[in-house]
């Protein structure tokens, strides 16, 4: 078993005070295969506004990785780790070393200008080879005004997560025809002027209970390769069946105005209890949602499994003494 190295980002007493810092000095060159390393970099709940690369220079493989981790933000944006970058032509974070892993973290990336290049994403993976792989757990990535997660080439798994761009919420794209795999599972894909959740190019996507919606365009759109849709909701027509045409409102989820979303499911959502449960699916199970709440038996859609606090009913305990006896 690899051998654990935890190092943290905090705006002050931490090992490190910015995500890239810690990413320069831990990983850029390092061969955490030869040093039978996993490096694990624990970020405080903070504003960070510097981009970042995490290297191919860093050498891993599926159990000596890098795993970028926020602290538990109950599905609520001001509780994560937020980094937020504006720069025009570029992204927040670009991960090119294989096998990484990114828990609990915001990605957010604005442009100064308000430029509209299709270079621009919030979080783009950008691997070396399509053996690479990517796992995106509990997190939110949010663009404006382009797409808020483009995925080029490799193995990409997103469990619980949201994807809001003001074009495109994400943009699944085997640009290097190297065959490109990706599964998303109960994610929430928000677009603008774009679609939700846009397949194009080459290789297969997988969806299984997602939602997916946009102002403007398709809720799904799949412009080539393969995307295959299981108990995934839309707002359109383009969802599974018995799962179209269910509004980006409040009755879905509990608040959807820009900048204070809350992804949680209200009483009576239409997401609840229509999902697949993937405790034992074939690629990467899981078994909980985006705050680590038990998905149990009867899954919902989205990246929120709705749980009701069991009623606690006070018992009084009556002591009776029969009149005459001690």
């Amino acid at each position: 078993m690899a051998t654990l190295r935890t190092v943290t980002v905090k705006a002050a007493g931490g090992d490190y005070s910015s995500l890239s810092a810690a990413v320069a000095a831990e990983c850029a060159s390092t061969n955490l295969v030869a040093l039978d390393r996993q490096l694990d970099i624990v970020c405080d709940a903070i504003l960070d506004t510097t981009r970042v690369t995490i290297p191919s220079s860093c050498t891993t493989d599926a159990t000596r990785y890098v795993r970028v981790v926020g602290p538990a933000h109950g599905g609520v944006l001001a509780n994560a780790y937020r980094l937020h970058a504006v720069a025009d032509f570029n992204r927040a974070m670009i991960v090119e070393a294989a096998y990484a892993r990114l828990v609990n973290i915001s990605v957010q990336h604005e442009s100064t200008s308000g430029n509209t290049s299709s270079n621009d994403a919030a979080l783009q993976f950008n691997p070396a080879g399509a053996a690479a792989e990517l796992q995106v757990d509990s997190c939110f990535v949010l663009k404006s005004p382009r797409r808020g997660f483009v995925v080029e080439t490799g193995v990409v798994v997103a469990r619980n997560s949201v994807f809001l761009g003001a074009s495109q919420g994400a943009d699944i794209a085997d640009l290097t025809g190297s065959g490109l795999s990706t599964y998303l599972y109960n994610c929430v894909f928000v677009g603008g002027s774009g679609a939700g959740l846009v397949k194009s190019n080459n290789g297969t996507t997988l969806a299984v209970n997602c939602y997916a919606c946009s102002t403007s365009a398709n809720a799904y759109l799949q412009s080539a390769g393969t995307l295959t849709r299981t108990t995934c909701a839309s707002d359109d027509s383009t969802g599974s069946t018995g799962l179209q045409s269910i509004a980006y409102d409040a009755t879905t989820f509990t608040n959807v105005t820009a900048g204070a979303e809350d992804f949680h499911l209200p009483s009576g959502s239409p997401l609840i209890g229509v999902g697949t449960d993937l405790t034992a699916t074939a690629n990467y199970p899981f078994s909980t949602d985006f705050e680590g709440d038990s998905r149990g038996s009867t899954w919902d859609v989205g990246a929120d499994q709705r749980v009701v606090a069991a009623m606690q009913i006070p018992v009084f305990i009556h002591h009776y003494r029969q009149q005459g006896i001690a």
